[in-house]
């Protein structure tokens, strides 16, 4: 599933394409949205909306495309003639004079107005969207100790998008790789340290993430990865997808567990089930041998 970053940075290319634009050519494959073909055509895009990993394609007379990509949706963008060369299903076309966004995979979209968006079910539960960049550690921080939040383990909070929206599975662990805690825990039983390491790591790792295409390591080990000719996924994450490879700070092996049918990655010296005093300065210091594989 995209997460809160690619859904950013696909948002950026799809307002490049098609903000201030008329649609030349509107197609749905689904028929309950058929209808909307005549009525979208020659409406121009006037924005392109994130709400946590959900799109809204937002038009003039106010009509609104609704999409979530769900765990497989993508959208491949084209300003050349023809169509994309995939196995995906594809949902959507949206062409303009510049090109065309095409979107595969996924059957969560709907065709609203603005009022329809306003009250839209998923989008009044998400919480504050981790990316949003009027979020502060401060208001992080405070999520977490909401008694509505507390009492859940981490592994499950960073998955809720009533909690912070934008948060998936690969930057779950990584949030709590850097924040050094130990994933099955509660924020209700952490310290004020702790929780203030969590909320810093939480906003630190998502933003990284979106400024540096998913990265979530620091430039030192992506410049150490790239030197050694390594592929992206050997350097790029702390731990997630990791399994059995050195842990950056200590070289212990990393270790894959699963709760709730779904995968996480965590360091087991790092992140031990007891609390710890360690800083949150230390997680970023690499191993003088640099990546491994």
């Amino acid at each position: 599933m995209s997460e809160g970053p690619e859904v950013r940075r696909k948002a950026e290319k799809l307002r490049e394409l098609l903000v201030g634009e008329p649609l030349t050519e509107v197609a749905f494959v689904f028929d309950r949205l058929k209808a909307f073909e005549p009525e979208l055509t020659g409406r121009r895009v006037t924005a392109v909306d994130t709400f946590g990993k959900a799109y809204v394609v937002r038009l003039e007379g106010g009509l609104n495309l609704y999409v979530h990509p769900k765990m497989f949706g993508h959208w491949i963008l084209r300003v050349r003639p023809g169509m994309p060369k995939t196995d995906r299903a594809l949902r959507i076309a949206l062409k303009n004079r510049k090109g065309a966004a095409y979107l595969y995979s996924t059957n969560d979209m709907a065709v609203l107005t603005d009022e329809e968006v306003a009250r839209h079910k998923y989008l009044t539960q998400l919480g504050p969207d981790i990316l949003d960049p009027e979020v502060t550690e401060a208001q992080v921080l405070a999520r977490y100790q909401d008694p509505r939040f507390a009492p859940k383990r981490l592994t499950t909070l960073l998955l809720d998008q009533g909690f912070l929206a934008g948060i998936g599975n690969y930057m779950r662990s990584e949030i709590l790789f850097e924040a050094r805690l130990y994933p099955l825990r509660r924020a209700c039983d952490l310290s004020p340290d702790e929780l203030a390491r969590l909320a810093q790591a939480t906003v630190a790792v998502s933003r990284r993430a979106f400024e540096a295409r998913g990265m979530t390591v620091t430039p030192a080990i992506v410049a150490e990865g790239k030197r050694l000719k390594l592929k992206p996924w050997d350097y790029r994450h702390w731990v997630f997808k990791r399994e059995a490879k050195p842990c950056y700070a200590c070289g212990a092996a990393i270790e894959r567990h699963e709760t709730e049918g779904r995968r996480y990655f965590m360091c087991p010296v790092c992140q031990p089930a007891e609390k710890l005093s360690i800083t949150l300065a230390e997680p970023l210091r690499t191993r003088a041998s640099g990546p491994s594989v």
